[in-house]
């Protein structure tokens, strides 16, 4: 099993509000993975690169969707909330004293009952599209009906005093809260984290770290579901760094739903060129807002190194359409590359 990288888990536990960075310390452990698809043929690609097992699958989460699909999850599943304790920052002003506020619901929900809503969220979406995720809306739900809703997949959200922050949207510098929701398997293992940006009282902005997100967001799946992205960037270094990481993003970007998904795995040097494949295993970190509202991908703070990105078709020998065409079948794999010489070396 490959482990998770650090450029890895400080992306999934860094969920990013514009002004403000919401960081929770986590720890990456492997575990099982559901099997993927198989590889595609060299005919489809000049260098086929070495396939990699998938990381983005959180831990306990396949066990929890399984147990879930044969009816034996109110007998079987547990949840214990997670021990680790979030750190958490604010910018460029941080509050003189942080004091962490833990909400949790009046009437909690079984263990069974929130890791049901788990599995079920993970297969549906809260029966919804992008930008909505798992049934709440930027732009649309009140934080007063998301929170009734994260209650029924998290045993608390957290948040911290005075945690304001200043972020572009709807054309302005708007100022709001930001706050955490986790969900954790039996093990105490963190299989889904996100971040709500609320702004008038309604939800503006939602991050997801790429825990729980590849069973519907998928290159292949994303691809088929909503067709070519506006933008495709991509980055990597030239070579390894000293411990043998060599990390690759893939960037799609779909202004007409406001959505930003951001694919990240460890490639592979192959003669001059990076190579990298995803597979069905592999979930993106989702960053989306309301419909309507353009936010240039400079203001929204990714945490990606956003500068140095290059597009699809300079970076590799794909075009958007053909990215689109090639691998935009469910859970298909995506295999790229791109010259070594393209890229910088590691700092």
């Amino acid at each position: 099993m490959v482990p998770m990288t650090c450029a890895s888990a400080r992306l999934a536990a860094t969920l990013i509000a514009q002004g403000t960075v919401l960081a929770l310390c986590l720890a990456a452990c492997a575990s099982p993975q559901p099997p993927a698809p198989a590889p595609p043929s060299a005919q489809s690609h000049t260098t086929t690169p070495v396939p990699q097992e998938a990381t983005s699958i959180a831990p306990g989460l396949a066990t929890l969707i399984a147990k879930w699909e044969t009816q034996d999850t109110e007998a079987t599943l547990t949840v214990i909330p997670s021990s680790r304790t979030p750190t958490l920052t604010t910018t460029p002003k941080p509050p003189s004293e942080l004091r962490l506020i833990t909400l949790v619901p009046s009437r909690p929900r079984s263990p069974a009952a929130m890791a049901t809503s788990v599995a079920l969220n993970v297969r549906d979406n809260g029966g919804c599209t992008l930008p909505c995720y798992w049934g709440i809306e930027p732009g649309v739900t009140r934080w007063r009906d998301a929170l009734d809703r994260l209650w029924d997949f998290s045993p608390y959200v957290i948040t911290y005093q005075d945690a304001a922050f200043e972020g572009y949207s709807r054309g302005q510098i708007r100022s709001g809260k930001s706050y955490s929701v986790e969900s954790v398997d039996l093990h105490g293992n963190l299989i889904a984290l996100s971040n709500y940006r609320v702004v008038d009282a309604v939800v503006d902005t939602i991050a997801v770290a790429p825990y729980a997100t590849a069973y519907l967001f998928d290159i292949g799946s994303v691809l088929a579901d909503y067709g070519e992205p506006t933008q495709a960037l991509v980055a990597t270094y030239s070579d390894y760094f000293g411990d043998g990481v060599l990390t690759f993003w893939l960037l799609l970007y779909y202004p007409e739903v406001s959505t930003v998904l951001i694919y990240e795995k460890q490639a592979h040097k192959v003669d001059d060129r990076i190579s990298v494949c995803f597979n069905g295993n592999d979930g993106p970190m989702i960053h989306s807002w309301l419909i309507g509202d353009t936010r240039p991908l400079e203001t929204l703070n990714l945490n990606i190194p956003l500068q140095r990105m290059r597009p699809l078709e300079v970076a590799t020998a794909l075009t958007i359409p053909e990215l689109q065409a090639r691998y935009g079948s469910h859970r298909s794999w995506a295999c790229l590359e791109s010259p070594a010489s393209l890229w910088p070396p590691q700092d």
